[in-house]
């Protein structure tokens, strides 16, 4: 062997000694996701947030961001006013988000399987 073989064997022997037992082991083979359970995960997440208890539905409830300061103003922006009814899980705009919420749920609940 010649003298800079040698020398380079000599520097990188450290270098193949750590290296080498991760090198060799076998990694867990993991199944990759479709694109449509991706997809659809996703989706339904989407769905869940609009619903009565989701990130963007729970701010609409009396304790929520919004529906806190419409209940603080009081009157017809009061969770049983005319106006903040409305808003409800049973009211038309709160129900009509609910339903939104529910079927777009589902329907990303069916494309991942």
């Amino acid at each position: 062997m010649s003298l800079a073989r040698t020398s380079l064997y000599r520097s990188l022997a450290p270098i193949a000694r750590f290296a080498r037992p991760y090198a060799t082991k076998p990694s867990e083979p993991k199944e990759p996701k479709g694109m449509a359970e991706t997809v659809g995960e996703g989706i339904k997440k989407a769905g869940e947030a609009f619903k009565k208890d989701g990130a963007i539905g729970k701010e609409f409830n009396a304790n929520g961001a919004i529906g806190g300061t419409a209940q603080a103003v009081g009157g017809p922006f009061s969770a049983d006013g005319a106006i903040g009814k409305q808003f409800t899980a049973d009211g038309s705009i709160g129900g009509t988000a609910q339903q939104a919420g529910d079927s777009t749920a589902k329907s990303g609940k069916d494309l991942k399987k």
